[in-house]
């Protein structure tokens, strides 16, 4: 059986519906088939504020950088995909509170096929993808989770994603 993403709504909102280029903010909660939690904004002590996207467009982090709670974290984590083919060697960096920085290269497998490149883990294989009209897809497509090691003693501040518009974050934790 083909994993897939279950969106489950436990308690349906009352207020106006948001359109997209509204903020909204939410708590969330992400757990494995198995039942594992892998994060929620309740852990966080607040809920997760972004800016709908329009409809049926790439719902991807793009650009940058991405601002990071501090905190005495060692890994920061993310789940994305390259679009189209492979894109090996890309370089993330990160920036530290004390004003250093670390460049990481990591490469990523197409949303098609799986490469199996170093530090890279299948999270989510679903068996149909949605074209930009909102048509269903045929065709298997990966989603890959990565984990950047935070030096001892260092406290993460901002992450920089390539400038790449082929390579999408679809989400960033740390732990």
């Amino acid at each position: 059986m083909e994993p897939e993403l279950i969106i489950e709504d436990l308690r349906e909102g009352t207020g106006r519906e948001a359109k997209s280029g509204q903020s909204v903010t939410v708590h969330y909660t992400g757990t494995l088939t198995s039942g594992k939690k892998f994060d929620s904004s309740h852990d966080h002590g607040e809920p997760f504020t972004f800016k709908l996207g329009a409809a049926n467009a790439a719902n991807g982090f793009f650009g940058g950088p991405l601002n990071l709670p501090a905190g005495a974290f060692r890994n920061i984590y993310f789940v994305g995909t390259a679009v189209d083919q492979a894109w090996p060697n890309q370089q993330i960096t990160v920036t530290y509170t004390d004003g250093t920085s670390s460049v990481f290269t990591q490469s990523l497998s197409s949303w098609t096929t799986v490469g199996g490149y170093a530090g890279e883990t299948v999270v989510a294989s679903p068996a149909n993808s949605l074209s930009k009209y909102g048509a269903v897809v045929k065709g298997t497509v990966h989603v890959y989770g990565y984990t950047l090691p935070i030096p001892a003693g260092k406290t993460a501040a901002t992450i920089q994603f390539p400038q790449n518009s082929c390579v999408v974050v679809l989400g960033v934790t740390l732990y």
